[in-house]
């Protein structure tokens, strides 16, 4: 672990060092803490400020100078019984250690509050972008594509749902937190190319760049109109996949 985050410290300009720490399946409780607080003492001592998943608030170990990256959304609790209609049987051990380290998920944010770290949002609510889309494409034959590219496990949400949030009043994150600021995420399990990418990107990241960098309440019949000419900038940057939303392009 020293010779690993070592290496990425000197590797990374920025000030800042990610060390995950996230879904520690069935590590027992005293391991976890031990190897997060190790991790937390070699990032610092690289001269980095570190970042964490939520998760590694639960080893007593951040301090004020730290940022704790908040990713369970609200709605999106894990469903143990779903799991196992669709995994062999041989991985339903796991589910339940899933379970089991998704009960204590909604200590973890106010728990690195009460520890004086700032928080970084990334509630996979409104934030993760491998959801599906709810609303059609205009373009048949990308409604083919909606079926299959996002995680099924995640309840399908509308462009128009997706715009409806700002950064100060996410219910995941508690009253008085200190935000550091907002992080989109995407993961790759089901995009098989380049276009599946930017069909899940894009719209919808043009959104949530607005939520995060404007100070100012928008509405979405403002932004629906104003998103409509990014497209072709997209396209001439090779990003031609991007959802044709009938929410937006209709």
């Amino acid at each position: 672990m020293a010779d690993v985050l070592g290496e990425v410290a000197v590797l990374t300009p920025g000030p800042y060092l990610h060390i995950g720490g996230d879904e520690a399946f069935g590590m027992p409780h005293e391991l976890y803490a031990a190897f997060v607080t190790r991790a937390l003492g070699l990032a610092r001592a690289a001269g980095k400020r570190v970042v964490g998943w939520q998760e590694v608030s639960r080893s007593g170990a951040l301090t004020s100078a730290d940022l704790a990256q908040c990713w369970v959304g609200d709605g999106d609790a894990f469903d143990p019984e779903a799991a196992r209609k669709t995994a062999p049987p041989q991985y339903h051990p796991l589910i339940d250690l899933a379970a089991a380290a998704f009960e204590q998920a909604p200590h973890d944010v106010p728990g690195a509050v009460a520890a004086g770290a700032a928080v970084l949002a990334s509630p996979s609510r409104v934030l993760y972008l491998d959801r599906r889309y709810a609303e059609p494409s205009v373009l048949e034959e990308q409604n083919e594509r909606r079926e299959r590219v996002g995680f099924a496990s995640y309840r399908p949400m509308t462009s128009r749902e997706y715009f409806g949030w700002r950064p100060g009043e996410l219910v995941e994150i508690p009253a008085g937190a200190r935000l550091a600021g907002v992080e989109a995420a995407i993961w790759c399990e089901t995009v098989g190319d380049f276009d599946d990418l930017a069909f899940l990107l894009l719209p919808r990241l043009a959104g949530i760049a607005e939520k995060a960098w404007t100070d100012r309440a928008t509405t979405w019949e403002d932004y629906r109109e104003r998103v409509r000419t990014h497209t072709a900038r997209w396209e001439r940057l090779g990003w031609g996949g991007y959802y044709r939303s009938a929410d937006l392009f209709t």
